[in-house]
């Protein structure tokens, strides 16, 4: 039967319905969701549901231009031909007959084609895979205070801070260390031979658009420039299709104060994208502590040690940022494409000393230039190439007037750097299935610290050469399964003529010429729905310049160190079943000579080849939405990591300080109308403070919640509680963390 120009509403739970749009042939829809459906055409026409009419056609997630004349949305909106549609709050992610899927917010350009169909189901967040994850802003944005809380949400990674909004945070991948884990901003890469560790804290999350953590092996491009683990960060949104204005304005507690913006323009019907970023904050981390007064652990003396305690509050903890970005990026034409992006940052904050209760005057302050240029290009249909180009320029300046921490009769020390970064890759496809590529690239990092209380001025230079290729070859094993093998290899040269000329009683000399390879091979199989990895890497890491001559605050910097090796081999699973998705993994590996900050005395630590360790572990994550306003995620870890050979006999067989055994986050959501309920609990289990096992940090737990309410199309208030126990927390330097923090903001968007 045929329904000319007829109006169809249809509702679904967990079942489906077919409808057909005619214009030359027929198209059928499959909806498998609570999901209000309006189908309004001109000259439409109506088949039953079990006309077998139009045949489904697999759609290619990054060319959806060729299978849809005309939608219908469900808000009763005619979306025409080359326009870009939005997927609404009822669905959270169309699942294409290619098991890809678009995701929420996601645009799709609609043009003539042939028959087609799409599964639209509801489901937890975007799909598992083992030992990474891929984290949308739509999982983070007013639900966390920052960068780091955010990372700490993945099983795997641990987050050592100093405290407070804007102080101090590394990230270790796995029981990696902070300056082997490779970190990425939109491509550049922020930390190196220079610049050490990335802190991540002074990274503005409401800029952040994806997040993506790769704990076992990372990529050609990434290879050579760490070891244990990739965090990539993305800033731009990759829907060129949609213009963006946005503003969020957040308070909080202790002072806090942030305020960012962003614009994103289309030119040239979506050929040049054109984005700025900005954004500032502002936090006194005044919190309030119980401060010890020296006598943390119970002795034959003093069987008590906290009859003394005083309750107090951190002072000359302050933190001020602003960070402001731009990005061009633009279709040469159809086969090729460059994206350019800058940004600038300065800071400035206070440095708290706890061994000093009085006179807390220490402080640091620095700005940073980021650049960064990528090309990608088809230059056949079998080859493919890429280059990019970035760097990097710091400066900063550490003030430590009382003595504090430790800078060797230095009141204020200044330290720039330069660091910039150059490679080429190409990929030439054999066949479909068959494909290898090539890389090269050169570094350069440059250092320098000076003093005007000291006279030495130790500088670095270091250059670093790589070369590297990959073959992939992938199976197809029937219609529903698949196999990808992959073996990659780096060859990396360093050359460093770092001086420090303070330290004259070194044996380590100050000019060396380091060679090695790195190697990984990585095995998946996909049976719908399972995903099957197998993954080995061996990697080296040699000594930044900070670790070797660098001065900073409560540091003590080591020139005898050695390269550090890692042998890792992981295995996992991953299950998607839509409402339903989880991933296993476990791994184990040894670390030779490996590089840690250890605890010296009072706020100090000391850099050192401290032991050869032997790890082992696992990882669970599990997304669940078994109901349509209910969404539940978890996080686990597991990781032993024992000191295996030392230059003290009594350290062997002791865990590894500052590592954790048992980790995890469990984040559920209820979204009801305008409202977004959610909640976390996040746990780390004790962990010892020294390398005699004896000092031990007690379990973390922190419970934090949030709402959030969609007032307008444009307008959402948030609200968040971190912390909201009131437990005392404490850093790796035992340092007191804010306990309850509350958060008020507002996010409008056009």
């Amino acid at each position: 039967m045929f329904f000319p120009s007829t109006a169809i509403l249809g509702v679904g739970i967990g079942g489906e319905f077919l409808v057909f749009l005619a214009d030359n042939s027929p198209r059928r829809v499959r909806v498998l969701a609570t999901v209000l459906l309006f189908a309004l055409t001109a000259s439409s026409q109506v088949l039953p549901a079990n006309d077998t009419q139009g045949d489904s056609v697999i759609i290619d997630i990054d060319n959806i231009d060729n299978d849809v004349n005309t939608v219908i949305s469900d808000d009763d909106t005619i979306i025409n031909k080359d326009d870009s549609i939005t997927i609404d709050n009822d669905v959270d992610t169309v699942i294409l007959d290619d098991d890809n899927s678009i995701n929420k917010d996601d645009n799709i350009v609609i043009i003539d084609g042939g028959d087609f169909e799409i599964t639209v189901k509801q489901r937890a967040a975007p799909p598992l895979s083992p030992s990474s994850r891929i984290i949308k802003a739509s999982e983070f944005r007013g639900k966390f205070a920052d960068l780091p809380s955010v990372l700490e949400s993945v099983s795997g990674v641990d987050i050592r801070s100093t405290g407070g909004y804007g102080q101090y945070a590394e990230s270790s991948v796995r029981g990696g260390t902070a300056l082997g884990t490779r970190v990425y901003l939109d491509g550049v890469p922020l930390n190196g031979a220079s610049v050490g560790a990335a802190d991540l804290s002074k990274i503005p999350l409401d800029k952040i658009t994806e997040i993506r953590v790769t704990k076992s092996a990372s990529g050609l491009r990434q290879m050579g420039a760490g070891m244990g683990g990739v965090i990539e960060l993305f800033t731009v949104d990759g829907d060129t299709g949609q213009n963006i204005i946005g503003i969020n304005i957040e308070a909080g507690s202790f002072g806090l104060l942030k305020g960012g913006a962003i614009i994103k323009r289309n030119n040239n019907g979506g050929k040049a994208t054109h984005q700025i970023n900005v954004d500032v904050s502002k936090s006194d981390n005044d919190y309030p502590f119980v401060h010890d007064n020296g006598t943390a652990i119970s002795t034959l003396r003093d069987p008590d040690p906290a009859w003394d305690d005083t309750l107090m509050r951190k002072s000359n903890n302050y933190y001020k940022s602003i960070d402001a970005a731009y990005s061009l990026s633009a279709n040469i034409s159809g086969n090729h494409r460059i994206t350019q992006r800058i940004s600038v940052g300065a800071y400035d904050q206070g440095l708290f000393a706890y061994h000093y209760k009085d006179k807390q005057s220490g402080s640091t302050s620095g700005n940073t230039v980021i650049y960064g240029v990528d090309y990608q290009g088809g230059i056949s249909n079998r080859l493919t190439v890429g280059g990019e180009a970035s760097g990097i320029i710091r400066r900063s300046v550490l003030n430590d007037p009382d003595a504090h921490f430790g800078l060797g009769g230095a009141k204020e020390i200044e330290s720039r750097g330069v660091a910039a970064d150059f490679l080429i890759d190409a990929r030439y496809s054999f066949t479909e299935n068959f494909y290898m590529a090539g890389l090269t690239g050169v570094r350069y990092d440059g250092y320098a610290q000076e003093s005007k209380e000291r006279s030495e001025k130790p500088e670095m230079s270091r250059y670093e050469y790589r070369v590297g290729a990959e073959t992939v070859i992938k199976k197809n094993i029937g219609k529903s399964s698949a196999t990808e093998t992959a073996l990659r290899a780096v060859y990396k040269y360093e050359i460093d003529t770092s001086s420090a000329k303070f330290n004259q009683w070194s044996s380590a000399p100050q000019n060396y010429h380091l060679g090695y390879p790195v190697t990984e091979a990585v095995f998946k199989m996909g049976i719908n729905p399972i995903t099957v990895q197998i993954s080995a890497a061996a990697s080296k890491r040699s000594p930044t310049f900070f670790e070797r001559f660098g001065w900073s605050g409560g540091f003590i910097s080591n020139p005898d160190l050695r390269e550090e090796t890692r042998v890792e081999a992981d295995a996992g699973v991953s299950v998607d079943m839509g409402e339903y998705g989880a991933s296993a993994s476990i791994f184990a590996g040894k670390v030779d000579d490996k590089i840690k900050s250890i605890p010296y005395s009072n706020s100090f630590v000391k850099v050192m080849n401290f032991a050869d360790t032997r790890f082992y572990g696992a990882e669970l994550d599990v997304n669940a939405k078994p109901l349509r306003f209910f969404t539940a995620e978890l996080g686990a870890a597991y990781l032993k990591s024992i000191i295996d050979g030392a230059k003290d006999p009594s350290w062997i067989g002791k865990a590894e300080p500052f590592v954790p055994e048992f980790s995890g986050f469990l984040k559920t959501e209820i979204d009801v109308w305008k409202i977004n309920i959610g909640h976390g609990i996040k746990y780390e289990s004790e962990c010892y403070l020294n390398i005699e096992n004896i000092v031990t940090r007690p379990q973390q737990t922190e419970l934090s919640a949030w709402a959030l309410y969609k007032m307008y199309g444009f307008l959402s208030l948030r609200y968040r509680v971190d912390n909201y126990l009131n437990t005392a927390n404490f850093d790796f330097l035992d340092n007191p963390k804010p306990k309850r923090t509350h958060v008020v903001s507002a996010a409008l968007n056009f």
